[in-house]
C-alpha cells in the first residue's frame, strides 16, 4: 500500500512540477530516481546558467518470513551545483557540467 501511495505522489508531483521566474532568477520543483527536490537557477548571460539544487527521498518497509522480521529503509539526499550551456539562446535543449553530492 505504502509503495502505491509513494507511486501516485511521486507520478502526480510530475504533472504539476514548475517554474517560477523573476529578473534572471528561477526557482522549480522537480522529481526524479533522486526523489523530489528543488532547484534555484541565475541567468548569467543569454547562453549560460548556474544552478543549484537539493533532492530527497525516504522510504522505509518492514517485511516477515518464516518468523524473521526484515526492516528496510532508505534515506536518500543528494546537492548540486551546476553550470549550463545553451547553444540556442530561447532553445530548452542544454548541456551541463557540474557536481553532485549523493
Amino acid at each position: 500500500m505504502k509503495t502505491r501511495i509513494t507511486s501516485s505522489l511521486i507520478l502526480g508531483s510530475l504533472l504539476f512540477t514548475g517554474t517560477v521566474y523573476a529578473e534572471g532568477w528561477a526557482l522549480g520543483a522537480k522529481a526524479g530516481t533522486l526523489g523530489l527536490g528543488v532547484e534555484l537557477t541565475k541567468s548569467l548571460t543569454t547562453h549560460f546558467n548556474a544552478r543549484a539544487g537539493f533532492n530527497s527521498f525516504k522510504y522505509s518497509e518492514d517485511y516477515e518470513d518464516t518468523d524473521v522480521t526484515y526492516d528496510g529503509d532508505i534515506n536518500l539526499r543528494s546537492f548540486g551545483g551546476f553550470i549550463d550551456w545553451h547553444p540556442a539562446s530561447r532553445g530548452i535543449f542544454r548541456i551541463s557540467v557540474g557536481i553532485l553530492s549523493n
